[in-house]
């Protein structure tokens, strides 16, 4: 009898501890379909062209990009897109990124929250190249069988990234000429005094 209790235990407690693997299998469609649309969305931006990532947008996206504009909606998103690169005046030549996933999407029924990291590369309109590491989160629902971004979030660290370093830099170039302009405007005016 013991014997039997013991057996019963055992198999219990590896039920309970098995790893779900039914639940992964029943999501790898999901998640390949996930996977998909991100390679999608990295391919058009590094290509300057929305016209394969606006379908994959729900009509109430709400994007929030690196410099902190948000835009509501695929048309909104498409227009903050031209002013950057692809418009009259852009104020970037060209923008490419390179994304990864950091960990599974973690799925909540019809919804999914997957993040990840981006290696950005911005050219600058006098040809200069700033690089920037990034970290992306996103949300999406699945609706009619079909998944939608319905919010995405860019990111950088606010006090390590080229742009910080670039203003960093140009402050300590603004400080030195002012510096050397007041220290000529004193030798002037003195010899001025004794003159």
């Amino acid at each position: 009898m013991k014997g039997l209790l013991g057996i019963g235990l055992t198999i219990l407690l590896s039920v309970f501890a098995a790893p779900p693997l039914l639940a992964e299998e029943e999501r790898s469609d999901d998640r390949k379909i996930l996977l998909d649309m991100l390679a999608t969305i990295e391919q058009g931006l590094s290509n300057s062209n929305l016209d394969n990532i606006l379908p994959l947008l729900d009509n109430e996206v709400v994007v929030t990009f690196i410099n902190s504009e948000v835009t509501v909606g695929p048309q909104q998103t498409q227009q903050y897109f031209n002013k950057v690169v692809g418009g009259v005046n852009p104020l970037l030549q060209s923008y490419s990124t390179k994304a990864a996933v950091t960990a599974p999407a973690i799925f909540y029924g019809d919804t999914a929250v997957a993040h990840g990291t981006t290696q950005d590369r911005y050219e600058m309109m006098n040809g200069s190249t700033i690089n920037v590491d990034t970290n992306w989160t996103t949300t999406l629902v699945k609706k009619n069988q079909e998944w939608k971004v319905v919010a995405l979030h860019f990111s950088a660290n606010l006090f390590d990234n080229p742009f910080t370093a670039k203003a960093q830099s140009l402050n300590w170039l603004f400080a030195g000429i002012s510096a050397v302009l007041t220290f000529l405007v004193v030798l002037i005016v003195s010899r001025l005094r004794k003159g």
